[in-house]
């Protein structure tokens, strides 16, 4: 008597364990960190490796890089942010291009143009803010999606040396004086070279 209850009692348990087992839900698989790959971006990098761009080193193709990252919710905000990041990043870069120019332009011209040039390269170095770089080239762009969910962008921007070049000439060769002792340099020569070089390269 007890033996079929027994049986049924049996039966009644692995058809619910089947059921039970046929509502589950497989688990999702685990958020990995990866890329999302957009026009003239480079290809996803393998997880577990370092995932920076980086920039050439400066003078490359007689340019000017900077390197620009930032990180938001909204992929189209975190590239946004990290252009705005690479702006200011090669506004200072470009200070750091004309502090050089600086040095060597004033050790080349007589003792009464050295202040008045150096004042001169002054005003040009703080005219380079992101706000008023003109020229900038985006040279390579990567979103990625991190663990997080965030989105995770880098930007690479560059400005050609002759850009800079171009305007400290141009803010010197207001004063016709100062200009003239100016060209009698090899600096002069070496900015025309630059200048050349850069035509040669857009041809």
């Amino acid at each position: 008597m007890f033996k079929p209850v027994l049986n049924l009692m049996l039966l009644f348990c692995f058809i619910a364990g089947m059921v039970l087992l046929g509502c589950a839900k497989p688990e999702p698989p685990a958020q990995v960190q990866g890329n999302v790959q957009r026009n003239g971006a480079t290809p996803p990098v393998p997880i577990g490796e370092v995932n920076i761009l980086q920039p050439p080193a400066q003078g490359t193709d007689g340019k000017i890089y900077a390197r620009g990252v930032a990180s938001s919710q909204m992929e189209r905000l975190s590239m946004s942010m990290a252009t705005q990041d690479a702006r200011r990043q090669l506004a200072e870069q470009c200070k750091v291009y004309v502090s050089a120019l600086t040095k060597d332009f004033v050790g080349q011209v007589g003792p009464a143009a050295k202040a008045q040039l150096s004042a001169v390269f002054t005003q040009v170095s703080d005219s380079f803010t992101n706000e008023t770089l003109i020229g900038v080239r985006q040279e390579k762009s990567r979103t990625s999606i991190m663990s997080d969910g965030t989105y995770r962008s880098e930007v690479i921007l560059s400005l050609t040396q002759t850009t800079v070049d171009s305007s400290v000439e141009q803010e010197i060769s207001k004063d016709e004086a100062l200009y003239q002792e100016f060209k009698a340099t090899q600096a002069h020569a070496e900015l025309q070279a630059r200048k050349e070089a850069e035509r040669q390269r857009s041809q």
